[in-house]
């Protein structure tokens, strides 16, 4: 299995940034305990969604959010969710680490009114502004096959901050 941490925090512009992380997990290892060492001091840890990857690796994603800004981020910028476009397959062909990032943003927002963990941080005066930037990206947020998303560039979706 492997475990991949998106770090999210904003930039020191103020833009929603991602970065990633991951990790394969020893047999048996708790992916919690690997994606809280891969996150670093962190108040929010939260798995989002997990997929199988050719070939024939778990991966598990969670999303963290943490004191620190991360060393290397990248600017979420048109952030989609990537559909296969088949009700029977649900895997979507093309995924990229930014599709991966905009699923998380959209999860955490999709909970933090349901979810008392992830709403108490949200409503932290040290992260709203975050989760303000992160619901905003997810009010806007298109769903789409990696063929509409990406109709004449296979690298769009993030830039560095």
């Amino acid at each position: 299995m492997r475990v991949e941490v998106i770090s999210l925090g904003l930039t020191e512009a103020g833009q929603l940034g991602w970065s990633l992380t991951q990790q394969l997990a020893a047999p048996g290892e708790d992916p919690d305990h690997v994606a809280r060492r891969l996150a670093g001091p962190v108040v929010l840890v939260h798995s989002t969604s997990w997929r199988w990857d050719p070939p024939g690796v778990v991966a598990l994603t969670y999303a963290a959010v943490g004191e620190e800004a991360q060393d290397e981020v990248n600017v979420l910028v048109d952030p989609v969710i990537v559909t296969s476009g088949d009700p029977m397959r649900p895997r979507p062909d093309g995924l990229h680490d930014h599709h991966i990032a905009a699923h998380a943003v959209w999860h955490l927002v999709a909970i933090a009114t349901r979810d008392p963990v992830v709403g108490t941080v949200a409503a932290d005066p040290r992260y709203q502004d975050l989760f303000a930037a992160m619901a905003h990206a997810a009010g806007v947020m298109p769903t789409a096959t990696f063929e509409q998303a990406h109709p004449s560039s296979a690298t769009a979706g993030s830039q560095p901050a």
